[in-house]
């Protein structure tokens, strides 16, 4: 059976996902959430993406999954798979998938991967922030991003965000293509 395309991101009330230095929050209990969904799966994800995962100009690959970062700049890194397209990533990640026995592959961001993904993908694992303020966000979905898909399964929770030292309510939420 072929793995499914799942696409997982967390944002803003306002669709902000992210900042120039990675995300614009900092949420433990979020970040575990995304570790749980991800362990042991290929992860594809944008060079920037990755590199936010370090310090800005060495990335630092997430344990526990393949990591394949499409660029077509030349960029090179030890300890990951570089692939030039979403569709070379998405056959390698695929084949990994189905080696290891998983029964998906995860796209993980940026945002130009995230919109070039969405018609690709089988599942969407969305964490919503309810929140909007965060002041350094400067990377955004469009609004009909999520148009065209259905939760099927949705968990709602508090969770504290360090930044701003607040509670925020979050959505955990799983979305399916409508057919």
């Amino acid at each position: 059976m072929k793995p499914e395309i799942a696409i997982i991101v967390a944002k803003a009330a306002d669709n902000g996902i992210g900042c120039s230095d990675g995300l614009p929050w900092h949420m433990p209990e979020e970040l575990k959430y995304f570790k749980q969904r991800t362990l042991g799966k290929p992860v594809i994800m944008g060079r920037k993406t990755f590199l936010s995962l370090g310090d800005g100009k060495v990335g630092k690959p997430l344990k526990g999954r393949a990591n394949i970062v499409l660029t077509n700049n030349g960029f090179f890194q030890e300890d990951i798979h570089i692939k030039n397209s979403l569709d070379e990533g998405i056959e390698l990640a695929i084949e990994i998938a189905k080696k290891d026995g998983q029964d998906e592959i995860m796209i993980i961001g940026g945002a130009n991967i995230f919109k070039q993904a969405i018609k690709k993908a089988d599942v969407i694992y969305l964490t919503q922030i309810n929140h909007r303020d965060f002041p350094e966000t400067n990377t955004f979905l469009p609004k009909e991003y999520f148009e065209g898909w259905k939760v099927v399964a949705q968990t709602n929770r508090s969770l504290h965000e360090n930044k701003l030292n607040i509670d925020i309510e979050c959505e955990f939420v799983e979305l399916r293509k409508v057919n």
